[in-house]
Protein backbone atom coordinates (compact mmCIF):
# COMPACT_ATOMS: atom_id res chain seq x y z
CA UNK A 1 0.00 0.00 0.00
CA UNK A 2 1.40 3.22 -1.04
CA UNK A 3 0.81 6.27 1.03
CA UNK A 4 1.99 9.81 0.74
CA UNK A 5 4.73 10.97 3.12
CA UNK A 6 3.90 13.58 5.72
CA UNK A 7 5.46 16.85 4.71
CA UNK A 8 5.80 20.00 6.77
CA UNK A 9 6.79 23.33 5.20
CA UNK A 10 8.64 25.99 7.24
CA UNK A 11 6.44 28.84 8.34
CA UNK A 12 6.93 32.12 6.42
CA UNK A 13 6.32 35.29 8.42
CA UNK A 14 4.71 38.06 6.39
CA UNK A 15 5.42 41.68 7.27
CA UNK A 16 1.89 42.55 6.24
CA UNK A 17 0.64 39.87 8.63
CA UNK A 18 2.65 41.43 11.44
CA UNK A 19 0.92 44.72 10.79
CA UNK A 20 -2.52 43.16 10.71
CA UNK A 21 -2.85 43.27 14.48
CA UNK A 22 -2.80 47.08 14.38
CA UNK A 23 -5.70 49.21 13.07
CA UNK A 24 -4.86 50.50 9.60
CA UNK A 25 -5.64 53.75 7.88
CA UNK A 26 -7.07 53.65 4.34
CA UNK A 27 -3.57 53.90 2.83
CA UNK A 28 -2.10 50.96 4.71
CA UNK A 29 0.24 52.97 6.97
CA UNK A 30 0.49 52.73 10.73
CA UNK A 31 -2.18 54.75 12.54
CA UNK A 32 -1.36 58.46 12.78
CA UNK A 33 -0.75 58.97 16.46
CA UNK A 34 0.81 62.42 16.23
CA UNK A 35 -0.79 65.26 18.17
CA UNK A 36 -2.72 67.81 16.22
CA UNK A 37 -0.85 70.94 15.15
CA UNK A 38 -0.42 73.35 12.27
CA UNK A 39 -1.63 71.94 8.97
CA UNK A 40 1.22 72.07 6.42
CA UNK A 41 1.05 70.55 2.89
CA UNK A 42 -1.90 68.36 3.57
CA UNK A 43 -0.89 67.16 7.06
CA UNK A 44 -0.15 68.25 10.57
CA UNK A 45 3.34 69.64 11.31
CA UNK A 46 4.70 69.55 14.83
CA UNK A 47 8.07 70.52 16.39
CA UNK A 48 8.97 66.85 16.55
CA UNK A 49 8.36 66.44 12.84
CA UNK A 50 10.43 69.55 12.04
CA UNK A 51 13.42 68.23 13.99
CA UNK A 52 13.13 64.93 12.23
CA UNK A 53 13.07 66.52 8.77
CA UNK A 54 16.16 68.63 9.53
CA UNK A 55 17.99 65.49 10.62
CA UNK A 56 17.16 63.77 7.35
CA UNK A 57 18.34 66.72 5.30
CA UNK A 58 21.74 66.76 7.07
CA UNK A 59 22.23 63.03 6.26
CA UNK A 60 21.06 62.86 2.65
CA UNK A 61 23.55 60.16 1.60
CA UNK A 62 22.53 57.85 4.41
CA UNK A 63 18.89 58.38 3.56
CA UNK A 64 19.53 57.65 -0.13
CA UNK A 65 21.35 54.43 0.74
CA UNK A 66 18.56 53.34 3.10
CA UNK A 67 15.95 54.07 0.45
CA UNK A 68 17.86 51.99 -2.11
CA UNK A 69 18.09 49.04 0.27
CA UNK A 70 14.43 49.39 1.10
CA UNK A 71 13.38 49.36 -2.56
CA UNK A 72 15.52 46.30 -3.20
CA UNK A 73 14.05 44.49 -0.24
CA UNK A 74 10.40 45.10 -1.12
CA UNK A 75 10.06 42.47 -3.87
CA UNK A 76 11.93 39.89 -1.74
CA UNK A 77 9.67 40.49 1.24
CA UNK A 78 6.63 40.34 -1.01
CA UNK A 79 7.76 37.00 -2.36
CA UNK A 80 8.08 35.57 1.13
CA UNK A 81 4.75 37.04 2.15
CA UNK A 82 2.92 35.22 -0.63
CA UNK A 83 2.36 31.50 -1.12
CA UNK A 84 5.23 29.88 -3.03
CA UNK A 85 4.52 29.33 -6.72
CA UNK A 86 3.47 25.85 -7.76
CA UNK A 87 6.23 23.74 -9.22
CA UNK A 88 5.95 23.32 -12.98
CA UNK A 89 4.50 19.96 -14.00
CA UNK A 90 6.42 17.88 -16.51
CA UNK A 91 4.80 17.86 -19.93
CA UNK A 92 2.02 20.07 -18.57
CA UNK A 93 -0.34 21.03 -21.35
CA UNK A 94 -3.88 22.27 -21.42
CA UNK A 95 -4.90 20.69 -24.71
CA UNK A 96 -6.65 17.40 -25.30
CA UNK A 97 -3.34 15.71 -26.23
CA UNK A 98 -1.99 15.93 -22.66
CA UNK A 99 -0.56 12.54 -21.53
CA UNK A 100 0.27 11.30 -18.01
CA UNK A 101 3.90 10.76 -17.18
CA UNK A 102 5.19 7.23 -17.78
CA UNK A 103 5.29 5.10 -14.62
CA UNK A 104 8.61 4.66 -12.88
CA UNK A 105 10.09 1.92 -10.75
CA UNK A 106 8.21 1.49 -7.45
CA UNK A 107 9.48 -0.23 -4.29
CA UNK A 108 6.99 -1.63 -1.75
CA UNK A 109 7.42 -3.61 1.46
CA UNK A 110 5.01 -5.60 3.64
CA UNK A 111 5.38 -7.16 7.07
CA UNK A 112 3.12 -9.50 9.07
CA UNK A 113 3.77 -10.42 12.71
CA UNK A 114 1.57 -12.43 15.05
CA UNK A 115 0.99 -14.21 18.34
CA UNK A 116 -1.31 -17.27 18.30
CA UNK A 117 -2.61 -19.05 21.39
CA UNK A 118 -3.85 -22.61 20.86
CA UNK A 119 -6.30 -23.70 23.56
CA UNK A 120 -5.46 -27.37 22.82
CA UNK A 121 -1.93 -26.69 24.11
CA UNK A 122 -0.31 -29.06 21.58
CA UNK A 123 2.84 -30.73 22.79
CA UNK A 124 4.82 -29.87 19.65
CA UNK A 125 3.54 -26.25 19.80
CA UNK A 126 2.31 -26.46 16.24
CA UNK A 127 -1.05 -25.23 15.01
CA UNK A 128 -2.77 -27.12 12.21
CA UNK A 129 -2.38 -24.14 9.90
CA UNK A 130 -0.35 -23.56 6.80
CA UNK A 131 0.83 -20.19 8.14
CA UNK A 132 0.99 -18.65 11.66
CA UNK A 133 1.69 -22.23 12.73
CA UNK A 134 3.59 -21.54 15.98
CA UNK A 135 1.70 -21.79 19.24
CA UNK A 136 2.32 -19.24 22.00
CA UNK A 137 5.29 -17.63 20.23
CA UNK A 138 5.75 -14.26 18.62
CA UNK A 139 6.35 -14.99 14.98
CA UNK A 140 7.29 -13.31 11.72
CA UNK A 141 4.61 -14.66 9.47
CA UNK A 142 5.52 -12.83 6.28
CA UNK A 143 7.82 -10.14 4.97
CA UNK A 144 8.40 -9.08 1.40
CA UNK A 145 10.09 -6.49 -0.78
CA UNK A 146 8.62 -5.80 -4.21
CA UNK A 147 10.27 -3.86 -6.99
CA UNK A 148 8.05 -3.24 -9.98
CA UNK A 149 7.28 -1.07 -12.97
CA UNK A 150 3.75 -1.04 -14.35
CA UNK A 151 2.89 -1.10 -18.05
CA UNK A 152 0.77 1.61 -19.69
CA UNK A 153 0.00 2.61 -23.29
CA UNK A 154 2.82 5.17 -22.96
CA UNK A 155 5.31 2.72 -21.41
CA UNK A 156 4.65 -0.79 -22.69
CA UNK A 157 7.32 -2.77 -20.85
CA UNK A 158 7.51 -3.51 -17.15
CA UNK A 159 8.56 -6.05 -14.55
CA UNK A 160 7.90 -7.34 -11.02
CA UNK A 161 10.31 -8.96 -8.54
CA UNK A 162 9.15 -10.09 -5.08
CA UNK A 163 11.35 -11.59 -2.36
CA UNK A 164 9.78 -13.13 0.76
CA UNK A 165 10.82 -14.22 4.25
CA UNK A 166 9.06 -15.57 7.34
CA UNK A 167 6.97 -18.59 8.32
CA UNK A 168 5.22 -18.65 4.94
CA UNK A 169 8.40 -19.18 2.96
CA UNK A 170 9.07 -22.87 3.58
CA UNK A 171 5.53 -24.25 3.11
CA UNK A 172 4.88 -22.01 0.08
CA UNK A 173 7.96 -22.62 -2.05
CA UNK A 174 8.34 -26.07 -3.57
CA UNK A 175 11.25 -28.21 -2.33
CA UNK A 176 13.19 -27.90 -5.59
CA UNK A 177 12.69 -24.15 -5.83
CA UNK A 178 13.58 -23.70 -2.17
CA UNK A 179 16.99 -25.28 -2.76
CA UNK A 180 17.72 -23.02 -5.74
CA UNK A 181 16.37 -19.68 -4.48
CA UNK A 182 14.74 -19.74 -1.07
CA UNK A 183 13.38 -16.17 -1.16
CA UNK A 184 12.10 -15.70 -4.71
CA UNK A 185 8.30 -15.76 -5.01
CA UNK A 186 7.77 -13.67 -8.14
CA UNK A 187 9.99 -12.51 -10.98
CA UNK A 188 8.42 -11.74 -14.35
CA UNK A 189 8.52 -9.27 -17.18
CA UNK A 190 5.46 -7.63 -18.76
CA UNK A 191 4.55 -6.42 -22.24
CA UNK A 192 1.49 -4.45 -23.32
CA UNK A 193 0.86 -5.45 -26.92
CA UNK A 194 -1.57 -3.31 -28.99
CA UNK A 195 -4.26 -5.34 -30.77
CA UNK A 196 -6.44 -2.89 -32.64
CA UNK A 197 -8.33 -0.84 -30.08
CA UNK A 198 -7.37 -3.17 -27.20
CA UNK A 199 -4.18 -4.10 -25.41
CA UNK A 200 -2.99 -7.65 -24.72
CA UNK A 201 -0.99 -7.85 -21.48
CA UNK A 202 1.64 -10.61 -21.49
CA UNK A 203 3.64 -11.72 -18.44
CA UNK A 204 6.52 -14.18 -18.64
CA UNK A 205 8.38 -15.63 -15.67
CA UNK A 206 7.25 -16.72 -12.19
CA UNK A 207 4.08 -15.37 -10.57
CA UNK A 208 1.51 -16.27 -7.90
CA UNK A 209 -1.40 -18.52 -8.85
CA UNK A 210 -4.62 -17.16 -10.29
CA UNK A 211 -6.73 -19.53 -8.16
CA UNK A 212 -8.15 -18.79 -4.73
CA UNK A 213 -10.05 -16.06 -2.90
CA UNK A 214 -7.20 -15.57 -0.44
CA UNK A 215 -3.57 -14.77 -1.16
CA UNK A 216 -0.12 -15.65 0.21
CA UNK A 217 0.13 -12.26 1.88
CA UNK A 218 -2.90 -10.90 3.69
CA UNK A 219 -3.36 -8.13 1.13
CA UNK A 220 -6.91 -6.83 1.35
CA UNK A 221 -8.22 -9.90 3.20
CA UNK A 222 -9.67 -9.43 6.68
CA UNK A 223 -8.45 -12.70 8.23
CA UNK A 224 -4.95 -13.41 9.49
CA UNK A 225 -5.02 -17.20 9.17
CA UNK A 226 -5.62 -18.85 5.80
CA UNK A 227 -8.54 -21.12 5.04
CA UNK A 228 -8.19 -24.84 4.29
CA UNK A 229 -9.43 -24.09 0.77
CA UNK A 230 -6.31 -22.00 0.27
CA UNK A 231 -4.03 -24.46 2.06
CA UNK A 232 -4.87 -27.78 0.36
CA UNK A 233 -6.56 -27.97 -3.08
CA UNK A 234 -4.92 -25.14 -5.04
CA UNK A 235 -1.32 -24.23 -6.01
CA UNK A 236 0.59 -21.23 -4.64
CA UNK A 237 2.64 -20.01 -7.61
CA UNK A 238 3.64 -21.02 -11.13
CA UNK A 239 6.23 -20.42 -13.82
CA UNK A 240 5.30 -19.81 -17.42
CA UNK A 241 3.44 -17.31 -19.59
CA UNK A 242 0.06 -15.66 -19.14
CA UNK A 243 -1.80 -13.32 -21.48
CA UNK A 244 -4.80 -11.18 -20.54
CA UNK A 245 -7.22 -9.53 -22.99
CA UNK A 246 -10.42 -7.54 -22.35
CA UNK A 247 -13.26 -8.76 -24.56
CA UNK A 248 -15.44 -5.79 -23.77
CA UNK A 249 -16.27 -3.43 -20.97
CA UNK A 250 -17.27 -6.29 -18.62
CA UNK A 251 -15.24 -9.37 -19.60
CA UNK A 252 -11.52 -10.12 -19.25
CA UNK A 253 -10.01 -13.45 -20.32
CA UNK A 254 -6.56 -14.65 -19.27
CA UNK A 255 -4.83 -17.74 -20.67
CA UNK A 256 -1.96 -19.57 -18.96
CA UNK A 257 0.73 -21.95 -20.18
CA UNK A 258 2.70 -23.17 -17.16
CA UNK A 259 5.51 -25.57 -16.36
CA UNK A 260 3.56 -27.62 -13.82
CA UNK A 261 0.73 -27.52 -11.29
CA UNK A 262 2.74 -25.77 -8.58
CA UNK A 263 6.19 -24.22 -8.48
CA UNK A 264 8.85 -23.68 -11.07
CA UNK A 265 11.06 -26.80 -11.15
CA UNK A 266 11.15 -30.37 -9.89
CA UNK A 267 8.43 -32.03 -11.96
CA UNK A 268 9.66 -35.17 -13.74
CA UNK A 269 7.21 -34.64 -16.60
CA UNK A 270 7.70 -32.20 -19.45
CA UNK A 271 4.02 -31.66 -20.16
CA UNK A 272 2.92 -28.05 -20.00
CA UNK A 273 -0.01 -27.09 -17.79
CA UNK A 274 -2.77 -25.01 -19.44
CA UNK A 275 -4.97 -22.68 -17.41
CA UNK A 276 -7.77 -20.18 -17.90
CA UNK A 277 -9.41 -17.33 -16.01
CA UNK A 278 -12.57 -15.48 -17.01
CA UNK A 279 -13.60 -12.40 -15.02
CA UNK A 280 -17.14 -11.20 -15.65
CA UNK A 281 -18.36 -7.93 -14.16
CA UNK A 282 -22.03 -8.36 -13.34
CA UNK A 283 -22.69 -4.87 -11.97
CA UNK A 284 -20.70 -1.95 -10.58
CA UNK A 285 -20.47 -3.88 -7.27
CA UNK A 286 -20.52 -7.56 -8.27
CA UNK A 287 -18.25 -9.87 -10.28
CA UNK A 288 -17.97 -13.55 -11.15
CA UNK A 289 -14.61 -15.32 -11.66
CA UNK A 290 -14.08 -18.76 -13.25
CA UNK A 291 -10.65 -20.40 -12.84
CA UNK A 292 -9.32 -23.68 -14.20
CA UNK A 293 -5.88 -25.34 -14.24
CA UNK A 294 -4.77 -28.78 -15.44
CA UNK A 295 -1.47 -30.67 -15.35
CA UNK A 296 -0.10 -34.19 -15.52
CA UNK A 297 1.52 -34.81 -12.14
CA UNK A 298 3.53 -37.78 -10.83
CA UNK A 299 1.85 -40.29 -8.53
CA UNK A 300 3.96 -42.85 -6.68
CA UNK A 301 3.00 -46.42 -7.60
CA UNK A 302 5.90 -47.97 -5.71
CA UNK A 303 8.92 -46.92 -3.68
CA UNK A 304 10.96 -46.39 -6.84
CA UNK A 305 8.38 -45.71 -9.57
CA UNK A 306 5.83 -43.02 -10.32
CA UNK A 307 3.24 -42.54 -13.00
CA UNK A 308 1.80 -39.35 -14.46
CA UNK A 309 -1.86 -38.73 -13.64
CA UNK A 310 -3.85 -35.74 -14.80
CA UNK A 311 -4.71 -33.24 -12.06
CA UNK A 312 -7.30 -30.53 -12.67
CA UNK A 313 -8.85 -27.83 -10.50
CA UNK A 314 -12.04 -25.86 -11.20
CA UNK A 315 -13.06 -22.82 -9.16
CA UNK A 316 -15.94 -20.36 -9.18
CA UNK A 317 -15.80 -17.09 -7.21
CA UNK A 318 -18.57 -14.60 -6.56
CA UNK A 319 -17.82 -11.20 -4.97
CA UNK A 320 -20.39 -8.51 -4.23
CA UNK A 321 -20.07 -5.24 -2.32
CA UNK A 322 -23.78 -5.11 -1.54
CA UNK A 323 -23.53 -1.87 0.43
CA UNK A 324 -20.62 0.37 1.45
CA UNK A 325 -20.72 -1.46 4.80
CA UNK A 326 -21.28 -5.08 3.69
CA UNK A 327 -19.23 -7.28 1.34
CA UNK A 328 -19.81 -10.96 0.53
CA UNK A 329 -17.45 -13.43 -1.12
CA UNK A 330 -18.24 -17.05 -2.08
CA UNK A 331 -15.64 -19.61 -3.19
CA UNK A 332 -16.34 -23.06 -4.63
CA UNK A 333 -13.49 -25.47 -5.54
CA UNK A 334 -13.44 -28.93 -7.14
CA UNK A 335 -10.16 -30.79 -7.63
CA UNK A 336 -9.86 -34.12 -9.46
CA UNK A 337 -6.69 -36.18 -9.61
CA UNK A 338 -7.01 -39.13 -11.98
CA UNK A 339 -7.16 -42.48 -10.13
CA UNK A 340 -5.92 -40.73 -6.99
CA UNK A 341 -8.46 -38.57 -5.15
CA UNK A 342 -11.17 -35.94 -5.35
CA UNK A 343 -11.44 -32.79 -3.25
CA UNK A 344 -14.30 -30.32 -3.14
CA UNK A 345 -15.14 -27.49 -0.82
CA UNK A 346 -16.94 -24.20 -0.32
CA UNK A 347 -16.18 -21.08 1.69
CA UNK A 348 -18.05 -17.90 2.50
CA UNK A 349 -16.58 -14.54 3.50
CA UNK A 350 -18.59 -11.70 4.99
CA UNK A 351 -17.23 -8.35 6.16
CA UNK A 352 -19.18 -5.64 7.98
CA UNK A 353 -17.99 -2.07 8.52
CA UNK A 354 -18.95 -0.74 11.94
CA UNK A 355 -18.37 2.47 13.86
CA UNK A 356 -15.77 4.75 12.27
CA UNK A 357 -14.45 2.26 9.75
CA UNK A 358 -13.63 -0.79 11.87
CA UNK A 359 -14.33 -4.14 10.21
CA UNK A 360 -15.90 -7.33 11.56
CA UNK A 361 -15.27 -10.44 9.46
CA UNK A 362 -16.91 -13.87 9.45
CA UNK A 363 -15.54 -16.81 7.45
CA UNK A 364 -16.92 -20.34 7.22
CA UNK A 365 -15.67 -23.25 5.11
CA UNK A 366 -16.02 -26.96 4.44
CA UNK A 367 -13.55 -29.20 2.54
CA UNK A 368 -13.93 -32.91 1.78
CA UNK A 369 -11.03 -35.12 0.71
CA UNK A 370 -12.01 -38.41 -0.90
CA UNK A 371 -9.04 -40.60 -1.91
CA UNK A 372 -9.57 -43.52 -4.29
CA UNK A 373 -9.48 -46.77 -2.37
CA UNK A 374 -9.16 -45.04 1.02
CA UNK A 375 -11.20 -43.48 3.78
CA UNK A 376 -12.48 -40.00 3.17
CA UNK A 377 -12.04 -37.12 5.58
CA UNK A 378 -13.35 -33.61 5.95
CA UNK A 379 -12.24 -30.32 7.43
CA UNK A 380 -14.30 -27.31 8.46
CA UNK A 381 -13.59 -24.03 10.18
CA UNK A 382 -15.37 -20.95 11.46
CA UNK A 383 -13.41 -17.72 11.94
CA UNK A 384 -14.42 -14.43 13.53
CA UNK A 385 -12.16 -11.41 13.09
CA UNK A 386 -12.14 -7.79 14.18
CA UNK A 387 -10.00 -5.06 12.66
CA UNK A 388 -10.06 -1.70 14.45
CA UNK A 389 -9.32 1.19 12.11
CA UNK A 390 -7.45 4.35 12.98
CA UNK A 391 -6.18 7.21 10.83
CA UNK A 392 -3.32 7.71 13.26
CA UNK A 393 -1.16 4.88 11.89
CA UNK A 394 -1.29 4.96 8.11
CA UNK A 395 -0.22 1.69 6.52
CA UNK A 396 -0.66 -0.39 9.69
CA UNK A 397 -3.41 -2.93 10.40
CA UNK A 398 -4.29 -4.83 13.57
CA UNK A 399 -6.35 -8.03 13.32
CA UNK A 400 -7.90 -9.93 16.22
CA UNK A 401 -9.06 -13.43 15.26
CA UNK A 402 -10.81 -16.34 16.94
CA UNK A 403 -10.90 -19.59 14.96
CA UNK A 404 -12.58 -22.95 15.48
CA UNK A 405 -11.51 -25.98 13.41
CA UNK A 406 -13.19 -29.38 13.20
CA UNK A 407 -12.27 -32.63 11.46
CA UNK A 408 -13.99 -35.96 11.03
CA UNK A 409 -10.77 -37.55 12.26
CA UNK A 410 -8.65 -36.64 15.27
CA UNK A 411 -5.82 -34.67 13.65
CA UNK A 412 -5.31 -31.68 15.95
CA UNK A 413 -2.59 -32.04 18.56
CA UNK A 414 -3.25 -31.77 22.30
CA UNK A 415 -1.25 -31.43 25.52
CA UNK A 416 -1.06 -35.18 26.14
CA UNK A 417 0.79 -35.93 22.93
CA UNK A 418 -2.41 -37.24 21.37
CA UNK A 419 -4.88 -35.64 19.02
CA UNK A 420 -8.40 -34.24 18.96
CA UNK A 421 -11.13 -33.58 16.43
CA UNK A 422 -11.40 -29.90 17.39
CA UNK A 423 -9.01 -26.97 17.66
CA UNK A 424 -9.53 -23.49 19.12
CA UNK A 425 -7.09 -20.66 18.53
CA UNK A 426 -6.84 -16.96 19.26
CA UNK A 427 -4.55 -14.75 17.17
CA UNK A 428 -3.48 -11.14 17.24
CA UNK A 429 -1.77 -10.04 14.05
CA UNK A 430 -0.07 -6.79 13.10
CA UNK A 431 0.71 -5.82 9.53
CA UNK A 432 2.67 -2.95 8.00
CA UNK A 433 2.67 -1.81 4.38
CA UNK A 434 5.01 0.74 2.84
Amino acid sequence: MNFAPLLSAPAVVSRAAERAEFPQDPHGAHPARFPTGERVRGGYFTPQKEAFVNLMLRNRRIVALAATLFLAAVPVAAAYAQDPPAAPKPDDTTGKDAKPAAPGVVVNANLETYFTYNFNNPGDRKNFFLYNSRDREFGLNYADIRVSKAVTPDSRTGFTVRLIEGDVKRPTLSAADFEESDNLLEAYGSLLVPLGTRDLKVDAGQFVTHLGYETIDIGTNNFFSRAFLFQIPIPFYNAGVRASLPLGARTVVTGFLLSQFNGRTGDAYKDLAPGLQVVQTLSPTASLVFNVLGSREPVAISETESQGKYLSVYELLYINQFTPAFKLGLDGVYRHWEDTEDQYGVAGYGTFTVGKGSIVGLRGEYLKIDPDGGDDTDLSSLTLSFEPRSSLFTGARTLLEFRYDHSKDAIFGDDNGGSKKDQYTLTIGQTFSF
